[in-house]
């Protein structure tokens, strides 16, 4: 049977979705831990976007859109680009982009950092530009390594920590009701956490 070029793409399209449906499956029926990591990286992934809305960065009125930048978890990217299809922060459209070379942070505006990277979060940090962005991590040092939204999973249960003093520095104007969540620790109850 002799398939014209069109043809030839829907048949290979088909054959690639029937495989990682497959894949999909197989891979988590039996996998509980697989499935929590999965639906851990999804609230993470919302929980960042619903922050981002109480973020304002001090070229206020700009239409270019927030570039986003994730290093080192690319499950994240993923879920990250699932939450903010066709999305705006502040009448904002989210760019997201993989990074896995501290010179590719340039430009970023928010960057996401999990606990996958290659190399010291300090050499990490030290590459993103100086012009306000803000920073997420989930690791124990990263709020003391001048981070400054830490991500937490507790319990099933997502919630963050800000550095306030590096806050200050960013020049970034975090609202203040994200601010008081996140100090009384009701972030996963206010900002729809399940």
């Amino acid at each position: 049977m002799r398939l014209n070029h069109s043809a030839k793409g829907i048949a290979r399209t088909a054959l690639c979705m029937a495989f990682v449906v497959l894949w999909l499956s197989c891979g988590c029926v039996n996998c509980e831990g697989q499935q929590r990591e999965g639906l851990e990286v999804r609230r993470k992934a919302l929980f960042i976007v619903r922050i981002l809305e109480f973020v304002e960065w001090p070229a206020a009125g700009t239409r270019k859109p927030l570039e986003f930048c994730v290093v080192g978890d690319s499950f994240l990217t993923f879920a990250m680009a699932e939450s903010v299809r066709g999305a705006t922060i502040r009448e904002r459209k989210v760019e997201l982009r993989s990074v896995s070379r501290g010179e590719q942070l340039k430009g970023c505006e928010a960057v996401y950092f999990s606990g996958q990277i290659r190399g010291p979060l300090s050499k990490w940090l030290a590459k993103v530009d100086p012009a306000p962005v803000l920073t997420f991590g989930e690791t124990d040092e990263f709020l003391k390594s001048g981070g400054l939204v830490q991500l937490v999973c507790e319990n099933d249960r997502m919630r963050f920590q800000v550095n306030l003093n590096a806050v200050r520095e960013s020049h970034l104007h975090i609202d203040a009701r994200l601010l008081e969540l996140a100090g009384r620790g009701r972030a996963e109850r206010e900002l729809g956490n399940r």
